[in-house]
């Protein structure tokens, strides 16, 4: 084989399908949270506010399910999927004789620069800067056995707590300063600082407003605040653990082992669900009574560490065991898995064009029940789209261009 032709990109046949399936659901549910959480400005309005929309039945409902079933779960799982799939490249370049920890390297500098893209002109939820930065360091801890990533994945879940608390106790800000640097850009261009909760219902005018100087002004303020609300969740000790969960899967996908092997997944499938399921109750109940305390504070970390990350491994292993006898049902996600990059940018278009004022200005109009319903369409479509795509390409197009990127003129 001529060295040329090791450093290649993976072939279709090569993926695995159940994989893509479960990407394309995490996907998903990564899209419904963000609606949540982002785009219907549903948590930005106070609690008369959410009720006059929706009544309070389902202003109730509708916060035990996303903060119960919904909240960190699915991104959680599309932390995991991206050190499975590290692993899988890995090895697959690693065979042919390819220098495989380079060219995952180049790969995350494109996605790197995908990220900061999408996080500074298009969305400020961006998630593809933190994968791509904790990636490097991924990369580092290719070489440990799995009993060794499992515990220090354990070890830097439950770390987020107690450091959460020492940093309170000390008085040091949770957010190690960066929310300052976003009120001090609020104040040099003369606009409302996002780390105020007070200014939260104000928010939903400023995003109403149909002009783009208005916009990318909200957009950049809220790329700064997007790295201290990363730093003061602990969200970096949790998608590291999780990636490096991740790796340990992607072994043993490569292994051919993981799929089939029940024995493994029943069992966490039952962990998932005996942490998970009490574990988010205590986060819904930490969630309900927030009142700004360190007690409360060390409740909702609490309950987020048990419970959100058991459950989203219960997930995982839950569609994994259903996979052979649901696969014509669950693999309608396996298409927009397949093109998850170009899905996830896609979603922040839409969700931008349909609720901010540049767009329809949709934001806060709508109850759960709405702005859900909207999104599963949504979704829908683009499951449709991406068959049709991959029928014609082959590959996604950010996924063709990350590829070109990576690979050169042998993608």
């Amino acid at each position: 084989m001529h060295d040329d032709d090791r450093a290649v990109p993976s072939a279709a046949a090569e993926r695995i399908t159940a994989v893509d399936a479960l990407r394309g659901f995490a996907l998903l549910g990564v899209f419904v949270a963000n609606l949540f959480t982002s785009f219907s400005g549903w948590f930005l309005m106070d609690a008369p506010q959410r009720v006059a929309l929706a009544g309070p039945v389902q202003d109730i409902v509708s916060a035990v399910a996303f903060v119960g079933l919904i909240d960190g779960k699915f991104y959680s799982l599309f932390s995991l999927l991206f050190g499975a799939s590290f692993a899988i490249m890995l090895a697959r370049l690693d065979g042919r004789g390819a220098p495989g920890v380079a060219i995952f390297r180049r790969r995350l500098s494109v996605l790197l620069a995908f990220g900061l893209i999408h996080l500074v002109f298009i969305w400020f939820g961006d998630i593809l800067t933190l994968y791509a930065l904790l990636g490097f360091l991924l990369v580092f801890l290719r070489g440990w056995s799995d009993r060794r990533l499992l515990v220090t994945a354990v070890v830097l879940i439950l770390l987020v707590v107690p450091l959460k608390a020492a940093l309170r106790a000390s008085g040091v800000p949770l957010d190690l300063g960066v929310y300052s640097a976003v009120t001090a850009f609020a104040n040099a261009t003369g606009t409302r600082s996002m780390v105020d909760p007070a200014a939260f219902p104000e928010f939903i005018g400023i995003i109403r407003d149909p002009s783009w100087p208005s916009f990318f002004l909200y957009q950049f303020q809220g790329a700064i605040w997007r790295f201290g609300s990363l730093l003061e969740s602990g969200r970096p000790f949790k998608v590291l653990a999780l990636m490096m969960l991740g790796l340990i899967a992607g072994r043993r996908l490569v292994a051919g082992t993981l799929l089939t092997d029940r024995k493994l997944l029943k069992p966490v499938l039952i962990f998932g669900l005996v942490f998970g399921i009490p574990g988010n109750a205590l986060y819904v109940f930490g969630m309900a009574t927030m009142d700004g305390s360190d007690l409360n504070g060390v409740l909702q970390d609490a309950g987020y560490a048990l419970g959100v990350i058991p459950l989203a491994l219960a997930y995982g292993a839950g569609f994994l065991l259903a996979w052979p006898k649901a696969k014509p049902v669950l693999g309608v996600f396996s298409a927009p898995g397949r093109m998850a990059l170009t899905n996830y940018v896609m979603q922040s278009v839409l969700g931008t064009a349909v609720f901010f004022g540049i767009g329809l200005g949709w934001i806060g109009h709508m109850a759960p029940l709405q702005f859900v319903g909207l999104g599963l369409a949504l979704f829908a479509g683009q499951i449709v789209l991406s068959a049709v795509w991959l029928r014609l390409f082959g590959q996604g197009p950010l996924e063709a261009l990350w590829r070109r990127l990576t690979y050169g003129a042998r993608a």
